[in-house]
């Protein structure tokens, strides 16, 4: 997927399954000239085990907030949900 001019991206998905270990997350892999590939995880607020995964675990307290993503009702698609996940090359 391409991001707009501005950066800005948008995709619709499904809630992706659990399998051993692991809490629910969806990869991105992020290609951009002049910078080095970046692959990051974003996980779901109140996902009943982001407590136990331990990728998740190793990311600092203080920068947890930035791959964990609040979900809130789309006004107008009752069954969606939608966040926010900036993606910040520096």
């Amino acid at each position: 997927m391409l991001t707009a001019a501005d950066g800005a991206y948008r995709f619709k998905t499904i809630l992706p399954g659990l399998y051993p270990g692991r809490t629910r997350h969806l990869h991105f892999k992020v290609i951009a000239p002049g910078f080095r590939d970046l692959t990051t995880q974003m996980y779901f607020a109140d996902e009943p085990d982001n407590a136990r995964d331990g990728l998740l675990r190793r990311v600092p307290e203080v920068q947890r907030s930035s791959v964990v993503v609040p979900f809130a009702a789309m006004p107008d698609e009752p069954d969606a949900q939608i966040g926010t996940f900036d993606i910040v090359l520096a």
